[in-house]
């Protein structure tokens, strides 16, 4: 199955007082939280879109000057709406995929196993519309994968006016894959929101940062 991801990068970081996304993964390093989310989504597939409101960050720009063919980039207008509208807006072609993951750009200890097993669950349960991760037992619609098929969900949901993007998850047939039961370490599917979270990042996380 070919494969694109989205990586949403639009979010205006209120929370957090600067843009989460141009934070460093490694204090006085040289790679930001961006930088490894869209590395992640390159290592399981062919091209990635990134999703970014209608002023580029310096995160943005810093992943425009790598010049790499796979990436591409979408100006969401309607990014004070909500995921929803961005995801629909800029869902891949089925020329292009047919499997497409959807990844929050905030994930600072992503690894790229949890999307492939997202990925490999997909492709093993042929009566899914999606694969989603489970953190603390609550659904992660913004990690994991679906079947090309669910973008006309994702549109016809953001034309009704809907804002909710669970309404989506409610219209699919889904799978989920709970981290805690795959064993996986808390930070490769922990976002960071506030400074709190970041602080807590660089406390917690020296065995990640010091792979890379």
């Amino acid at each position: 199955m070919r494969c694109a991801a989205l990586v949403l990068a639009g979010g205006a970081s209120r929370r957090m007082g600067v843009d989460k996304l141009s934070l460093q993964v490694r204090r006085g390093g040289d790679r930001t939280i961006l930088d490894h989310v869209v590395d992640c989504a390159l290592a399981v597939s062919e091209s990635v879109v990134i999703v970014h409101a209608p002023e580029r960050t310096a995160a943005i720009m810093r992943i425009a000057n790598r010049c790499d063919e796979r990436i591409r980039f979408h100006s969401d207008d309607l990014w004070y709406n909500g995921p929803l509208f961005a995801i629909a807006n800029a869902w891949p072609t089925s020329d292009e995929a047919e499997v497409v993951h959807v990844v929050a750009g905030d994930l600072p200890g992503l690894n790229a196993e949890v999307l492939m097993s997202c990925e490999t669950t997909l492709r093993t349960e042929t009566d899914v519309d999606a694969v989603l991760v489970t953190r603390e037992w609550r659904l992660q619609p913004w990690l994991g994968c679906y079947r090309q098929i669910v973008g006309q969900i994702f549109r016809a949901v953001a034309t009704s006016g809907e804002r909710r993007l669970m309404k989506v998850v409610e219209s699919c047939s889904v799978a989920r894959i709970s981290a805690e039961s795959a064993g996986w370490p808390l930070w490769w599917t922990e976002p960071v929101h506030t400074k709190e979270d970041y602080e807590r990042w660089q406390s917690d996380g020296r065995e990640f940062r010091a792979k890379t």
